[in-house]
């Protein structure tokens, strides 16, 4: 600051300034007065010489001791960015110290003078020389946040960010995978897939998975047993083989999942994605029953029969035709008719028959003769009778007779053999 030094003349004097004398100051004058301005801090000399009414000079020298005042005025370039202390008025000389202190997610730059950077610490001091402005200059700080993924899964996000800015990163489990979280070394952040956080410094994220554990439950209902291979746990692709095996009497049916009929392969490979329920079902073994006859009859019955179901066939001969028996194969099973039994196993049983053999006996009363004797026949085979008179006068042929019914006229008698016959 500026330190004035007036001196008014007086009534009938003049003041004239000896500026060859004077140093260190910047002089102004008037008709009236005159004024010394020191120009420097220090010692001034102030010299001038005073004419008064009677003609006589007066010579005055005055040396001055000027102390001067300066401002430190301190700014930041930021509001948010950090405090400035330390600003004020001084003296010239005196040591002063200027202090930045950083907001919470910034870095201090500097202090600069004008655009010159003057210091680098936070902490500034210096001897105060004039008046002077310094602003100190906060960055705010950026942070860089990575993201990567164990097996099991991949990853987006990351990348540098300023303080509190917002940053998010995103995870997708692997098939037969579950995310586990987010980890900052050992630490777990977050378990949250799509993970927002503010960023305060850098940091690297691992996405951590766990394979899935699947339970495979199987069970047999009535009529068999079931196996599995492995377990009791699986992880994805971890395929087991189930196995159904049907007890006597019983076939397998299928695999069911509640309702849903999935395989019928008594034996097949679980593809393994989820836990699963499986239920082997099993039915009472079906057989068929083929019932046929060769020539000289029918047959009724056969056709499909569970297991130890009564099955009953019926084997009706044909006329002239006897039932021989149900065969299987060349093997006689069955010399009955009507044949019953219980079905164990597919099969074909054959109705067999036989023609039927006739006896014929023939006789004559008196008064003639006959082809007699005793003759077989079978059945529908043609028969000739023949009747011859005796040479007994007397007699003529009345008629060939069955008991005591005429059967013809005809001494010559043919017919078909259709039982036996007297």
């Amino acid at each position: 600051s500026q330190s004035r030094y007036r001196f008014t003349k007086g009534t009938g004097t003049v003041l004239i300034a000896n500026t060859d004398a004077t140093t260190n100051v910047a002089i102004t004058s008037g008709n009236n007065e005159i004024t010394y301005i020191p120009t420097s801090h220090g010692e001034s000399i102030i010299e001038f010489t005073i004419n008064n009414k009677f003609g006589s000079s007066i010579k005055k020298t005055a040396i001055v001791n000027v102390t001067s005042n300066y401002v430190l005025t301190l700014t930041a370039n930021s509001d948010q960015g950090g405090t400035v202390t330390g600003g004020g008025t001084f003296t010239h000389g005196q040591i002063v110290g200027a202090i930045a202190t950083p907001a919470t997610g910034y870095s201090f730059d500097g202090w600069y003078k004008n655009s010159a950077k003057e210091s680098d610490l936070t902490n500034y001091s210096f001897p105060i020389l004039s008046d002077i402005t310094l602003t100190a200059k906060f960055l705010q700080n950026q942070y860089t946040v990575q993201s990567s993924a164990e097996q099991g899964g991949t990853v987006t996000g990351g990348g540098t960010y300023t303080y509190g800015q917002k940053a998010t990163v995103s995870v997708t489990a692997d098939a037969g995978y579950q995310f586990d979280g987010w980890y900052e070394g050992t630490t777990r952040k977050s378990t949250l897939e799509e993970y927002e956080f503010t960023v305060t410094y850098a940091t690297h994220l691992t996405a951590k998975f766990k394979q899935i554990q699947y339970t495979v439950s199987v069970s047999a209902e009535q009529g068999g047993t079931v196996s599995i291979t492995g377990g009791p746990t699986y992880t994805y692709g971890q395929n087991p083989i189930l196995t159904a095996t049907p007890a006597s009497g019983y076939s397998f049916e299928g695999w069911y999942e509640g309702t849903t009929k999935i395989n019928s392969t008594a034996q097949f490979i679980l593809e393994i994605k989820s836990n699963r329920n499986l239920t082997a079902k099993f039915v009472l073994s079906q057989y068929t029953i083929e019932a046929t006859a060769d020539q000289g009859g029918t047959v009724t019955g056969g056709g499909v029969f569970i297991q130890n179901q009564n099955v009953s066939l019926t084997a009706t001969s044909a006329s002239g035709y006897s039932f021989d028996g149900w065969y299987q194969g060349l093997i006689r099973v069955s010399q009955s008719a009507n044949y019953s039994f219980n079905a164990l196993n597919s099969l074909t049983l054959v109705a067999k028959f036989k023609i039927n053999q006739y006896i014929i006996t023939i006789s004559a009363d008196q008064g003639g003769s006959a082809n007699s004797g005793i003759s077989t026949y079978t059945h529908g085979e043609s028969v000739l009778l023949t009747a011859i008179a005796t040479p007994a006068t007397g007699y003529s042929f009345d008629g060939w007779y069955k008991n005591s019914a005429k059967e013809s006229d005809l001494t010559n008698y043919s017919f078909p053999i259709l039982s036996d016959i007297t």
